[in-house]
């Protein structure tokens, strides 16, 4: 896994003695669950809330593409490729392979 910060991003538990409004946060790189071959099946069920169209994992990045999808040519093509992987993993599948955020 690789990671990448996420400057602007509080921490999760804000009420704890110490948290910060940001800085600290660290997000994963998105991640080919085909990587892990026949270990797939042992991942956990996707975090509902973090999911799209049924099954397809977003992450904050991939949020304000999907939303901005019809006002820029790059949004667009981000949305498209998202989508098309999404249909892809729905034919090949029993479940999304792309992994952001997190699981359970």
């Amino acid at each position: 896994m690789k990671y990448r910060a996420r400057p602007f991003h509080p921490d999760y538990l804000s009420e704890v003695e110490g948290s910060t409004l940001r800085g600290r946060a660290l997000e994963p790189l998105p991640f080919d669950g085909r990587k892990l071959g026949r270990d797939f099946a042992l991942i956990r069920p996707l975090i509902p809330e973090f999911t799209v169209l049924g099954g397809m994992m977003v992450d904050r990045d991939d949020i304000n593409h999907l939303l901005n999808m019809t006002k820029s040519a790059k949004s667009f093509a981000h949305a498209a490729r998202l989508l098309a992987r999404h249909v892809r993993d729905c034919l090949e599948s029993p479940r999304g392979t792309r992994f952001v955020m997190a699981t359970r």
